[in-house]
């Protein structure tokens, strides 16, 4: 961190701590720190945490409903692929006048609706996987912390495994949410789809049920590029092109394909079981979660816990 990006306060607090361990060493410096109790070395280093704590705990922050739609905020502990999730203010008060939505910024990865169903009577599904997004592989896995997160929610239902997806199999991934922070998951808001959830034709502005969201005004605002850690770990896609992205709408009359937003931001749809539509995630939070009162060099809020 540079010093030009360092508020005034919190170089104040600095400039006093190093002051506070200066004069610790000085007092001290006559006794070797491998000489010195243990009790002693960690009182002295807890005082000094707690106090850069406090101190960065006053630095002003702002609530999420104060920022714009379109800004891009972040739980640095919430990652996917090893990396952050970036997301971007989908709409205030859209689920109530207490929420704020918030949509993954890119494809987080390429990843299957729903797995292929042998046993289905519908010959569709048996072949080509079920598009109900409540009974979904896909709704399931977003809304679990677990390692083992498949569970039937049908007597037809399979696991996303090699042999019942076309590419890209999840079923013995983690459930989406053991990626995230503790914090973060207690603050998501539930909803009729669950905690995250992938968004519906008419939130995205493609269907007339139901209205759009406020980040969505045109076909270049519904365009999505994957994270080039989803690119590497799932050999698809490309970070600086376009790609196609799951919506959880059903694609009436077909019962085994689900609505998708396709490269040039307009409507379409995909075969439930194959592997290489990207997701998006959407979620709830309170609208008076705490976040930086200025974002970083990249433009990106970080959300803070407890403020």
């Amino acid at each position: 961190m540079t010093t030009e990006k360092i508020t005034p306060a919190v170089q104040k607090a600095l400039a006093e701590i190093h002051t506070k361990i200066a004069e610790i060493y000085e007092k001290n410096w006559q006794v070797p720190l491998k000489e010195q109790p243990t009790e002693v070395l960690i009182g002295t280093m807890e005082s000094i945490i707690f106090e850069i704590k406090l101190r960065m705990g006053n630095e002003k922050t702002q609530a999420l409903h104060e920022l714009p739609v379109g800004a891009k905020i972040r739980d640095k502990n919430t990652k996917y692929y090893g990396a952050p999730v970036v997301w971007l203010v989908a709409d205030h008060g859209y689920y109530g006048p207490t929420q704020s939505m918030i949509l993954a910024e890119r494809i987080l990865a390429f990843k299957a609706f729903d797995a292929r169903e042998p046993n289905n009577p519908d010959e569709r599904r048996a072949d080509w996987g079920n598009n109900e997004y409540q009974v979904s592989n896909i709704g399931l896995w977003l809304n679990s912390y677990k390692d083992d997160w498949f569970t039937p929610l049908h007597e037809y239902d399979q696991a996303p495994t090699a042999e019942h997806v076309y590419g890209n199999p999840y079923a013995d991934e983690k459930g989406f949410l053991a990626n995230f922070s503790e914090e973060f998951i207690q603050q998501i808001n539930d909803s009729v789809q669950g905690k995250v959830f992938l968004l519906s034709a008419g939130e995205v502005g493609l269907s007339d049920d139901g209205k759009p969201l406020a980040i969505f005004t045109d076909d270049d605002s519904r365009k999505a590029y994957p994270t080039p850690e989803c690119t590497q770990n799932d050999n698809e896609g490309d970070p600086n092109e376009a790609d196609w992205w799951w919506l959880r709408t059903p694609h009436a009359g077909h019962s085994s394909s689900a609505r998708s937003v396709n490269t040039s931001g307009v409507i379409s749809h995909s075969t439930a079981y194959v592997g290489i539509s990207g997701v998006r995630p959407a979620l709830n939070l309170p609208s008076e979660i705490r976040v930086t009162a200025e974002p970083d060099e990249n433009g990106i809020y970080d959300i803070v816990w407890g403020s």
